[in-house]
């Protein structure tokens, strides 16, 4: 499997509309009925590592217990001001730059350094965690679980492995670099 491209890419349209569907197994409900299901879901998974993507999917997997490899949060819920704690849930913070509508470098080589790093991690990002799943479902390991919220929905779970690796680079291939 080939390593993504490090450069900054933007959403295009197209995109917009195709990353509006899940990417994974939705999981519909509201969020205080879906934290035994995400519970459930890793139990049979039982995968070799768990990133969760959003402030809500991070309160759920702390409520249940989960153990998470990476947290990526940007401290909202719906572009309004979160409230998330930390504390206590991680080894270490690391921080990135990651504005709406785009994938910075930045952000991709602070999720790698989150990857490869031996703890638990919480990636904060100032601007939009949305589309780090992409680069996340890339650079995790075989076998791993990325869980990200679907606004409205509930949640989607995202089995990786080399097919799901091939679909996440063809749509960072076809971001428009910047």
């Amino acid at each position: 499997m080939r390593r993504v491209s490090i450069f900054d890419r933007r959403l295009t349209a197209e995109l917009r509309e195709k990353l509006k569907k899940p990417v994974g197994r939705l999981i519909e409900g509201l969020p205080e009925d879906n934290i035994e299901k995400m519970k459930s879901i890793v139990e049979e998974v039982k995968p070799v590592a768990v990133a969760v993507v959003g402030d809500v999917v991070s309160s759920m997997a702390i409520a249940a217990g989960i153990p998470v490899k990476i947290y990526v949060a940007d401290g909202r819920v719906m572009r309004s001001l979160a409230g998330l704690s930390i504390t206590g849930n991680v080894d270490i913070v690391f921080r990135a730059k990651n504005p709406p509508g785009l994938i910075t470098r930045e952000c991709i080589e602070v999720l790698r350094e989150a990857v490869e790093y031996d703890g638990s991690v919480w990636v904060w990002i100032d601007g939009e965690e949305d589309l780090t799943v992409i680069p996340l479902v890339i650079l995790m390991p075989i076998g791993s679980l990325v869980i990200y919220g679907q606004p409205h929905l509930g949640f989607v779970a995202v089995y990786v492995d080399e097919e799901k690796k091939r679909e996440m680079l063809q749509i960072m291939d076809s971001m428009e670099p910047i």
